[in-house]
């Protein structure tokens, strides 16, 4: 759209990503013999919500199991060595992962001359760090030996043998790094698949880039359905939202075209 010279401030503005960060967990032979393999059985089978302690029961983010091939897999540790590489794809069939995802509410898109970057803001950071630390005890109550986040340090735990005390001293260590372009000593391999809002739906044309019809403000008959027209992040995985949407706007098109 921005190509085709329409203007609307909003067209490639607003976006929300759901940022996910992972942690992982290492089980022995008995556990996957009885539960299975980690490419075996279904994907995102249960979601579990982390809810802020307070009266409010807030939703903080939401830790769930993802599809994880071999070359996903591969890409997610930092590299630390040739012989640790392959002792880690070695591992793959009993290295069980958590995604926690967050509703983005802060910075967002921050663009400059040089260069568009994506940032978050102290709240966001916090229910990131809550989420992965919950992510964590999950994966020592299922009983795994080993456990840990993509931090580029290496952050992991050999929970064989360790007290609870111990175990809860490492849950505690987890804070938010940026991602690799940060620059920072210590950053994280950050990942989502939840792009919304680069040219969100509004009330008027100041709000968004298309109506409540999900049509273009500037261009007649240029209509939009995908999950760049919702408003903000929604907080959940978006698929039933975004089917949902493009079903709308879909009968919207064709109440317009019966009208002509």
């Amino acid at each position: 759209m921005i190509s085709s010279g329409l203007k609307n401030k909003n067209i490639g503005r607003n976006l929300r990503l759901h940022p996910v960060l992972m942690a992982w967990g290492y089980f022995p032979e008995s556990v996957c013999d009885l539960k299975g393999k980690i490419y075996e059985g279904g994907i995102i089978t249960s979601v579990h919500k982390v809810q802020s302690e307070d009266s409010s029961s807030k939703v903080k983010a939401i830790v769930e199991t993802p599809a994880m091939g071999p070359g996903v897999f591969s890409s997610l540790f930092p590299w630390e060595s040739g012989i640790e590489f392959k002792e880690r794809m070695l591992k793959y069939s009993r290295t069980a992962h958590f995604i926690t995802i967050i509703k983005d509410n802060g910075s967002g898109e921050i663009r400059s001359e040089e260069r568009v970057r994506y940032e978050f803001d102290d709240s966001d950071k916090e229910n990131m760090k809550e989420g992965l630390k919950q992510a964590l005890r999950i994966l020592i109550a299922a009983g795994a030996v080993e456990v840990g986040t993509h931090r580029s340090d290496g952050h992991r735990i050999k929970c064989e043998g360790k007290s609870e005390k111990e175990l809860r001293e490492f849950v505690e260590s987890v804070y938010i790094t940026g991602g690799p372009m940060s620059h920072e000593e210590k950053w994280s391999v950050y990942g989502s698949a939840h792009q919304m809002g680069s040219c969100r739906m509004g009330m008027t044309e100041s709000e968004g880039a298309v109506d409540e019809n999900g049509q273009s403000w500037e261009a007649e008959g240029l209509f939009v359905c995908d999950a760049s027209l919702l408003p903000t992040a929604v907080g959940v995985n978006p698929m039933i939202t975004i089917q949902s949407t493009a079903y709308c706007v879909a009968n919207r098109i064709a109440g317009i075209l019966r009208m002509k």
